[in-house]
């Protein structure tokens, strides 16, 4: 059977009222572009004119009709405005919530915690998550918690105590401490404690603890408890280590937690940017920092970070390839060409990884 041609796809908007899927309210809204608002900015949907506003981005209003037609049946387009919902619930602000804790004292004495839960949630961070983001001197850190008198916030530096917050947080996560709602659950609590100290880190003195804090508070907003503020948290993040200049080999060549601390820092905004179809703050091109070996305990003589830093940089990379507005400008037969490179180049950097540890094509 020949194929329907666009125009006896679409149609005139007379045959489209005879067939518009009833998810047509989510569906119309991610075209319209007077709104630009984090709050109605689609997710799941895609704007006829920028089909890269997000990687999730692929539907588009037009093509929603003209699948629902094609298959006899909207259940697509009810499906992808369910998922739509659910995706902006969760990585949007609840309406009237705010993350910000109003009261340091208050919210620090309401985290009572245990020396023994507080032992057991450093002792899962460093099992679970520092693996995936080395960043952290472990001996370094725990000789700290050890010795600080943690409890009295007003006396302890507040980029280390927003740092040791967010690893408690993330180590709970472990403990049954989660939730599935954001701005909720015992790990938010303790890691509003972190947050607090968030202006005071983006106004102060910057060090390595200061950069440390702000890696370990981007990385805990990937969880679904603070997806909402992920990308403030991320952007702000990269914004301090290129400020001053942390990318550059003369600023952290003889620290090598400064450069851990700024490669886990980039991967996490390069491939958010990628996700949310943005620029990278970090220009890939302008990064001399050193790449210091970094083994997984399970995988000895490969450099994990090294791998992962490669990858920011693909990720970064393809954005400005592919989705950029300067490259949606370019010829259909160029980001072809383009595509087919960035495709061989992800390849050559999968066939790196060790065959235990690489995934595989479905």
């Amino acid at each position: 059977m020949a194929s329907p041609s666009r125009r006896s796809i679409v149609g005139s908007s007379d045959a489209e009222a005879q067939f518009v899927p009833s998810g047509t309210g989510t569906t119309y809204a991610a075209n319209q572009m007077a709104s630009t608002t984090p709050v109605d900015y689609p997710v799941i949907m895609a704007n006829e004119q920028d089909v890269s506003i997000s990687s999730l981005a692929y539907f588009s209003n037009s093509k929603l009709i003209a699948l629902s037609r094609r298959i006899g049946t909207t259940q697509v387009a009810d499906l992808l405005a369910k998922v739509e919902a659910a995706v902006k619930s969760t990585t949007r602000s609840p309406g009237g919530v705010s993350p910000y804790p109003n009261n340091l004292e208050k919210e620090a004495r309401s985290v009572t915690l245990s020396q023994q839960c507080r032992l057991d949630y450093i002792q899962s961070y460093f099992d679970q998550v520092h693996p995936l983001y080395p960043f952290l001197d472990r001996a370094s850190f725990e000789n700290r918690a050890r010795s600080s008198r943690v409890g009295d916030i007003g006396s302890v530096d507040p980029a280390w105590c927003a740092l040791y917050h967010a690893v408690l947080g993330l180590g709970s996560l472990y403990h049954e401490c989660g939730s599935f709602d954001a701005f909720s659950g015992t790990a938010w609590d303790i890691f509003r404690v972190s947050l607090d100290f968030f202006p005071r880190i983006v106004f102060g003195q910057i060090n390595l603890a200061t950069v440390q804090a702000m890696a370990a508070m981007a990385i805990f907003s990937v969880t679904y408890e603070a997806l909402p503020i992920e990308g403030v948290l991320i952007s702000e993040a990269a914004r301090i280590v290129s400020h001053f200049q942390i990318t550059k080999a003369e600023a952290c060549k003889t620290n090598q937690e400064f450069q851990r601390t700024f490669w886990v820092i980039y991967s996490l905004e390069s491939e958010y940017c990628l996700n949310t179809g943005r620029s990278s703050i970090i220009p890939s091109h302008d990064i001399s920092c050193p790449i210091p070996q970094t083994n997984l305990p399970f995988l000895s003589g490969f450099n994990w970070l090294q791998c992962k830093a490669k990858h920011a940089q693909m990720a970064s990379d393809i954005y400005q390839r592919l989705f950029s507005v300067k490259a949606r400008s370019s010829s259909q037969a160029l980001r072809r060409r383009e595509a087919s490179r960035c495709l061989e180049e992800l390849e050559a950097w999968r066939l790196s990884v060790p065959e235990s540890f690489r995934y595989a094509i479905m």
